[in-house]
């Protein structure tokens, strides 16, 4: 009987890791490229695919082996996708819909339609609920993605000093509140949907708090509705920031109980992920502005190691870089998008939480230490 329940037990260990989902897109526009895969798990501490497939005659097919029954956050990329847009690029700035992205789970069979704007890809997603809800999303917001895009690069294409820049910075602005709007739009209505949590988790604990007992109790259940809830109390300002102890790019083990007494910032990022790395110049203009009187420490999530070293110095990153190689931080810090940046005071509590590239971490930089 009991050799039995072991073969049992064993077999149902197969058949969870056996278990895959299949990937069929079409892209207008691309003929014969090379397409990437990077599928990341929304359970921190499972490691993410990377892996790569061929598009022929605009036709791809791809099986996802899952390595833990999860859901996995699947984005899709290509140089040949940067190629068609040719110089209508920016290289300070991660640009929207520049790739392809959707949420996918184990037995899930998801297929892909997409195609070229002027500045941006349109994709439909077909075979879960939270794709259509997606494209709902999206629809609505892409007017208003392509002109971001448009003004981001225009703004670039400007030499330095032009008083058309501020022009510009102000249109951003006022695209980027109408992209928040409808997000919020979207959240209001559908307090049902799955993905409405994810939309909020980027905002602030105020926005947050508002909203989130809104949702039904399938939302607030799912992996989505968890983490919102735990971002919303793992950021609780003036609240200790949690502690932990991870290895440096030399083996070296830091904690943060190492920099007590010291103001700390700390960036959660990715190799992968766009906004973090177009956001390295500005974060390196503050490190050179307060480095003597903050310290700064990187910390690389949902990463391969060796991708993690080489970007650090390939991106000249020089101050303390970290690597999680578990779930523990990010689950204790309550992280849910990239990139997360906190700064924390010299009593090691919460001052900020400040998620993907805003402007409100810089502005209280400068007011703590101006």
């Amino acid at each position: 009987m009991k050799l039995k329940l072991t073969l049992f037990l064993i077999s149902l260990s197969l058949i969870a890791f056996a278990q895959k989902s299949h990937i069929e897109g079409t892209i207008d526009g691309i003929d014969n490229a090379t397409i990437h895969i990077l599928a990341l798990p929304l359970k921190e501490g499972a490691k993410p695919i990377f892996d790569t497939t061929s598009c022929t005659d605009g036709k791809f097919n791809y099986t996802l082996n899952y390595g833990v029954n999860m859901w996995h956050l699947v984005i899709i990329s290509s140089d040949s996708f940067n190629a068609f847009f040719g110089s209508e690029k920016s290289s300070k700035q991660e640009l929207q819909n520049r790739d392809i992205r959707f949420f996918i789970k184990p037995v899930e069979d998801i297929v892909v339609s997409a195609s070229f704007a002027d500045y941006g890809i349109k994709c439909s997603i077909t075979g879960n609920d939270i794709g259509r809800q997606m494209n709902q999303v999206k629809e609505a917001k892409f007017p208003y993605s392509e002109r971001f895009n448009q003004l981001t690069i225009q703004k670039e294409k400007e030499p330095e000093g032009s008083n058309k820049i501020a022009e510009l910075d102000k249109e951003l602005q006022s695209v980027n509140d109408q992209l928040d709007s409808i997000d919020l739009q979207i959240i209001a209505k559908h307090s049902d949907w799955e993905y409405s949590a994810d939309l909020l988790a980027k905002f602030p604990n105020d926005t947050i708090e508002k909203y989130y007992n809104r949702f039904t109790p399938t939302v607030k259940n799912s992996i989505f509705g968890a983490h919102v809830s735990n971002a919303l109390t793992a950021s609780k300002k003036d609240l200790p920031a949690p502690s932990f102890s991870l290895p440096d790019t030399t083996g070296k083990i830091h904690s943060l109980s190492d920099y007590k007494g010291k103001y700390v910032v700390l960036d959660f990022w990715g190799t992968w992920c766009g906004s973090c790395v177009g956001g390295f110049p500005k974060l390196k203009e503050y490190y050179s502005k307060y480095k003597d009187r903050v310290e700064f420490i990187g910390i690389d999530c949902q990463d391969h190691e060796e991708l993690w070293k080489n970007a650090v110095v390939k991106y000249e990153l020089n101050w303390t870089n970290l690597f999680a190689a578990n779930k523990v931080i990010t689950e204790n810090y309550g992280i849910t998008n990239y990139p997360t940046k906190f700064i924390i005071d010299r009593e090691g509590n919460i001052v900020l939480k400040s998620s993907g590239e805003d402007q409100e971490f810089y502005d209280m930089l400068d007011e703590l230490f101006n």
